[in-house]
């Protein structure tokens, strides 16, 4: 059995019911599961899928063959200190919200996965357009769930977008060489295209403080996603 730690990105929006513990003091002992010992546990998921709603949502955050669910609402990164609610009481989310979650088996977690809740009023966009910023993407298998999940969100608002915007720091560089994680921002945003079948839509990237040099943002996109012409700037109008 593994503990779930979910962190609401906008605190005092998503709430639950306070019947505190702490997922580090339960231990490596606690619980039992169908997966091997040594693996680290399953994603956690929702009760509710994230998307566009026209109504608040209650939704319970869960792992594969757990009970219990460690809730941290006022920090963005849950980890084994995450405090404890106990099951049936479900987030309640009346206003946009991000859900990070991670479970826990002892001192192993799964990798973070992310689950975000649009309330909107009924309305008819003019335009399909998505708008990313600080992706801030190191590796890959700590991200390629999380991102599952936030094209997930984009489909079930706009399945096929007219453009996706990302507005820099696409990676963690801070002049320590890692421009080549571009690559893999590259990799799984066009994964995702694939699962989506967004095949079609426009992507435009800018550049960011934390992307390294020009050089490794334009090598690492396919250039109609980056198509400057010099000092990383230009133009591009979607019709």
């Amino acid at each position: 059995m593994a503990a779930v730690a979910a962190a609401p990105v906008a605190p005092g929006v998503a709430q639950a019911d306070p019947a505190w513990g702490s997922a580090g003091s339960l231990g490596s002992g606690w619980g039992g599961s169908a997966e091997p010992k040594d693996a680290p546990p399953a994603a956690p998921g929702v009760s509710v899928p994230g998307g566009r709603y026209e109504h608040p949502v209650r939704a319970e955050v869960h792992c594969r063959t757990g009970h219990d669910r460690p809730l941290h609402p006022r920090r963005d990164d849950p980890d084994p200190g995450s405090q404890v609610y106990a099951p049936g009481r479900p987030l309640k989310i009346s206003d946009d919200t991000n859900v990070t979650a991670v479970a826990f088996r002892g001192d192993q977690a799964s990798a973070p996965v992310s689950f975000g809740y649009l309330i909107r009023t009924a309305e008819t966009p003019i335009a399909q357009l998505v708008v990313m910023s600080d992706v801030h993407v190191g590796d890959y298998e700590n991200n390629s769930k999380k991102y599952e999940s936030f094209f997930d969100t984009i489909g079930s608002i706009f399945p096929k977008p007219d453009a996706i915007l990302s507005n820099g720091d696409m990676i963690n560089d801070n002049w320590n060489g890692k421009g080549l994680d571009h690559k893999i921002v590259s990799r799984i945003f066009q994964e995702n295209f694939a699962r989506k079948g967004m095949t079609d839509t426009q992507v435009l990237m800018s550049y960011g403080n934390h992307d390294a040099y020009l050089d490794d943002v334009r090598a690492g996109y396919p250039k109609e996603w980056f198509p400057d012409s010099g000092g990383g700037y230009y133009e591009s109008q979607q019709q």
